[in-house]
């Protein structure tokens, strides 16, 4: 996986998907209004954020991640709440 970025960001209290959208806009170097597909298309958000809710996060093994792909990468998106990012290389 030459060339791919892995950026680590550690979620507070907002919302997870939404800092999925904001991880993805500060590499881009854009507003997060200016990532223009819907997370939404790609995953449910509230099963995502179901999964990772803070006193299920308690329960959950440390090594669950849920991957998908969004924008232009690949985010995993850990029990931890930490965000990565992946560039998706062109076949």
């Amino acid at each position: 996986m030459d060339g791919d970025e892995v950026i680590p960001t550690s979620l507070t209290e907002e919302e997870l998907t939404l800092r999925v959208v904001e991880t993805v806009a500060t590499h881009e170097g854009v507003d997060p209004k200016a990532i223009v597909e819907p997370i939404g298309e790609v995953l449910d958000p509230d099963a995502l954020e179901t999964l990772f809710r803070p006193k299920r996060a308690e329960k959950t093994q440390n090594d669950v991640r849920v991957i998908f792909q969004y924008y232009e990468y690949e985010v995993t998106v850990t029990a931890t709440h930490d965000i990565y990012l992946t560039e998706k290389s062109e076949p």
